[in-house]
């Protein structure tokens, strides 16, 4: 299941008389446009990879046979990476300083986020706890910025957009699918609360939110339009749409209002981003909807 960020790093010059006068430095956390911001040096890396499989053997002493779910510790790698990419002169005080061979940056991470190597897993806290610890180690930097949000956070694709061109940071999210069960009439015994009314509504049916299905980690690297940019620890970039929906929750003869942020998935055709059909083969259909879970935020800005 990856954390997650994100700034384009823009590159602009003056053209000086005689070319005597150099151009004024770079910054390379700058986000100053409302269409399209990313990090173009964030890696992309592939969790399935045999020579990562091998190369984690290796470290933890394991003989896997197949990838058992690392997506968390390619995604810290991904975000991480493209942090320091494109921060070279902080000081980070932490394994972050060694070289950045992306395999290694996979150990280090899971390592850090106490990821299962050999069953697969990793505990979102633990990754945010690694996380806010790398950021704060660091020096030699104009500032600095950690935020786990709540479980479950309530976000839209603008809401997510605005907050990466304001605070210019990378973000590791979680999201899980879930089974949705549709409703399309109403019991006469069940009472339905007004708001998963108004979403019947806009639907055509009554959407109860149901089992958790398996959960996923990803970084967020930017936004294109109105559409954020995933990197994707299976090695592919696309883009998402977010959007808030009020899903019912069964409770006895009662349907609760249940909030939860919806991903769905799409083909940015000019860039020919991939969609994510490996993982989610039914994602914002009817049978199924994928979830924001959880949002990791965090950046590292030099001087």
């Amino acid at each position: 299941m990856k954390l997650l960020i994100i700034i384009f790093s823009l590159s602009s010059f003056s053209l000086f008389a005689g070319g005597s006068k150099k151009p004024p430095p770079v910054n390379e956390n700058a986000c100053t446009s409302s269409s399209y911001c990313t990090y173009g040096k964030m890696p992309l890396a592939n969790q399935g990879s045999m020579k990562l499989r091998w190369y984690l053997n290796s470290k933890t002493g394991n003989k896997v046979a197949m990838d058992p779910g690392w997506c968390g510790p390619v995604a810290g790698m991904m975000a991480l990476y493209g942090m320091k990419e494109h921060n070279k002169n902080v000081r980070y005080n932490s394994w972050l300083k060694d070289r950045t061979e992306w395999r290694y940056g996979v150990w280090k991470s899971g390592v850090g986020f106490k990821t299962k190597f050999k069953d697969g897993g990793t505990y979102n806290s633990y990754a945010s706890n690694h996380i806010r610890d790398l950021v704060n180690a660091a020096t030699n930097t104009k500032s600095k910025y950690h935020s786990k949000g709540s479980y479950y956070p309530m976000d839209s694709g603008a809401s997510i957009k605005n907050s990466i061109k304001n605070k210019k940071h990378i973000e590791y999210v979680s999201m899980c699918r879930y089974k949705v069960e549709n409703k399309r009439t109403l019991v006469a015994n069940i009472n339905y609360d007004s708001k998963v009314k108004q979403r019947h509504q806009q639907v055509g049916y009554y959407e109860v939110l149901g089992k958790n299905e398996g959960c996923h980690a990803l970084a967020i690297n930017g936004y294109d339009g109105n559409r954020l940019i995933i990197y994707d620890p299976w090695g592919r970039a696309y883009t998402v749409n977010i959007e808030n929906i009020f899903f019912g929750r069964e409770s006895g003869s009662n349907v609760y209002p249940n909030p939860r942020t919806r991903v769905t998935y799409g083909r940015y055709k000019k860039r020919k981003w991939a969609n994510f059909s490996h993982f989610v083969k039914h994602g914002g259909k009817k049978s199924s909807h994928t979830i924001l879970t959880q949002r990791v935020q965090f950046g590292i800005y030099q001087k």
